[in-house]
C-alpha cells in the first residue's frame, strides 16, 4: 500500500473467497429484474468468478484505483479543427492494466507470491472494498481521486490478513443533491431507484459496434464526447 501510495494509486486487498460473494449479488440483481437482460448479456456475462487454472491457491483479491484524466483526439473536418473529448479509461486502458499487474508481479515475486489479473465486476469490487464509494450516477468514487481513475484487479497467492470486506456504501452528499439525475438528458438517473437504468445510458448505446443502429429516442444532440457520457461526471460537485 505505501508503493502504490507513491505512485498516487489507491489499493484494497479482500480475500478471494468473495468472488462468489461478487457473483451471486450479481445473480441475484439479475433475478430480481434490476438489470436489463441486452445490457447483462452483452456487459456483465463475460466475468469469470472461478480461481484462475493458473493460480488455483489464490488467497487474496487486490484492487487496484489508477489516476486517469480525460483526454482529447482533434479532428480535421472541412479544413477545421474539431477538438473531442475522451472520458477517462478510453486511452491507455490495457497499457494502465499491463503495467500495473507488472508493478505487482516484481514486488511480490521478491516475497515468493505471484500475481494473475481478475475478470472481476470492478466497480462492485471497489464498492465492498471500501476502496470507493457510489454516487448517486451509479459511478464509483474515491476520496481525492474523485472519479477520475482506472480500476484494476489481480488474484494473488499472498494471504489476506485483514480482508477489507463491506457493506456498499454511498456518498452522503448524493442524499440532498440530484446534479446529474437533472443532467442526463436520456433519464437513465432515475428518482424511483437508486441502480441506473442502463438500457437508457447513452454510454451504453455508443459504445455498440458501428453496425448498431442508435435507438430513435436518443437525440443526436446528447452526444458530449467521443464516445461515453460525461454529462453525470461533469455536473458533479
Amino acid at each position: 500500500m505505501e508503493r502504490l501510495t507513491e505512485l498516487h494509486c489507491r489499493g484494497r486487498i479482500v480475500s478471494a473467497r468473495h468472488n462468489s460473494d461478487l457473483k451471486n449479488e450479481i445473480e441475484n440483481r439479475l433475478k430480481e429484474g434490476e438489470f436489463d437482460l441486452g445490457f447483462y448479456r452483452l456487459r456483465l456475462s463475460f466475468f469469470d468468478f472461478n480461481l484462475p487454472a493458473t493460480l488455483a491457491d489464490a488467497k487474496s483479491i487486490i484492487m487496484i484505483a489508477v489516476p486517469r484524466p480525460q483526454a482529447q483526439a482533434t479532428f480535421t473536418f472541412k479544413g477545421k479543427r474539431v477538438p473531442v473529448i475522451i472520458p477517462p479509461t478510453y486511452v491507455g486502458y490495457k497499457k494502465t492494466n499491463d503495467a500495473m499487474e507488472d508493478f505487482l508481479s516484481s514486488l511480490l515475486a521478491k516475497e515468493g507470491y505471484k500475481t494473475t489479473k481478475a475478470l472481476l465486476p470492478l466497480k462492485l469490487l471497489a464498492a465492498r472494498s471500501r476502496l470507493a464509494k457510489y454516487g448517486r450516477n451509479n459511478i464509483t468514487y474515491i476520496e481525492g481521486m474523485g472519479s477520475f481513475y482506472e480500476l484494476v484487479a489481480y488474484y494473488s497467492d499472498l494471504p489476506c490478513e485483514s480482508d477489507s470486506w463491506h457493506e456498499v456504501q454511498t456518498m452522503e452528499k448524493c442524499a440532498r443533491c440530484q446534479a446529474c439525475v437533472h443532467a442526463c438528458p436520456t433519464g437513465a438517473i432515475a428518482e424511483d431507484r437508486f441502480l441506473l437504468h442502463a438500457d437508457r445510458c447513452i454510454t451504453y448505446h455508443n459504445e455498440m459496434k458501428g453496425t448498431v443502429s442508435f435507438p430513435n429516442w436518443l437525440n443526436v444532440s446528447w452526444h458530449n464526447t467521443l464516445v461515453g457520457c460525461l454529462r453525470c461526471q461533469k455536473v458533479c460537485p
